[in-house]
């Protein structure tokens, strides 16, 4: 028996700053009524993805529970409790995605809206509305390449923890947690063209988010690179209660598996048989 289709839908309201997650049947519908309260959506930059309708209802649940710490909850109107911050629009596409690849049946999450549901009434060029709507489309564009920017950023130092792990065998390297910070000691014959590169690695861990309304802000973990003969060292920050943690809370998502990967290696690679000293 064939199940009933709805959609499960993640739109961005750049006017407010927030990203409503729900199901509809007409989006169309939804949409028109959400943006009385929201303004208008940002079409290009939301998702959607039609599936039979209990599966809509168990994602939709899953993601509100999953994203409870992202959100908003000083907004009142219509479908107030389904806000979030855009820092969990990453973790639901990839939750979404996860659950797709369980399913026997290719499904496939999409980026903007149909043509079909966008709004019918046109705003004369010059109107303030569209104004302000041109307006808060930049500030979201500029927060979504920002944040593009910093994913790449830890998709690098991904690959560079997995490389670490699993070449224990033939890179000598130990570290240590003091204080709050990590000392990372790399043994190896270092030349000017080696510690650039090493110089372009930390830059994997300085974050910079544009948030549109309230200007840039960075988050910076790495503190300094010291070199002695043969030995390079690392001092990484770990971020603490007195951080800006609203700050944290849009990178954290995507570091998180940085954090697991750095977790899971040895404290010193199989090369290394006495300690490597720590540099002042």
């Amino acid at each position: 028996m064939n199940q009933p289709m709805s959609n499960l839908y993640l739109v961005i309201f750049p006017e407010k700053l927030v990203l409503k997650i729900g199901k509809a049947n007409d989006i169309a519908n939804r949409l028109s009524s959400l943006s009385r309260h929201w303004g208008e959506a940002d079409y290009k930059q939301s998702y959607y993805i039609e599936l039979p309708e209990p599966e809509v209802y168990r994602i939709e649940k899953s993601l509100h529970y999953l994203l409870e710490s992202h959100a908003v909850t000083n907004l009142e109107g219509d479908g107030q409790t389904e806000l979030f911050q855009f820092s969990a629009l990453e973790p639901a596409l990839q939750h979404i995605k996860l659950y797709l690849k369980s399913k026997p049946t290719p499904h496939q999450i999409i980026q903007g809206l149909p043509q079909a549901f966008l709004e019918t009434p046109t705003t004369p060029k010059n109107h303030p509305n569209r104004r302000k709507r041109r307006r808060a489309l930049q500030q979201v564009n500029r927060f979504h390449t920002s944040m593009s920017a910093n994913l790449d950023k830890i998709n690098r130092l991904q690959r560079i923890l997995i490389i670490l792990k699993y070449k224990s065998h033939r890179i000598a390297y130990q570290h240590d947690i003091i204080n709050g910070q990590i000392y990372f000691r790399i043994q190896d014959g270092i030349t000017n063209e080696k510690f650039q590169a090493m110089v372009n690695l930390m830059r994997c861990l300085s974050y910079r988010i544009e948030f549109g309304t309230v200007g840039v802000c960075g988050i910076n973990l790495n503190t300094v690179i010291q070199a002695a003969e043969d030995l390079v060292q690392f001092v990484i920050r770990i971020p603490t209660e007195e951080d800006n943690l609203s700050k944290w809370n849009y990178i954290e998502p995507m570091f998180s598996e940085c954090i697991r990967l750095y977790e899971a290696l040895p404290s010193r690679s199989k090369l290394v048989h006495k300690d490597l000293p720590i540099l002042d």
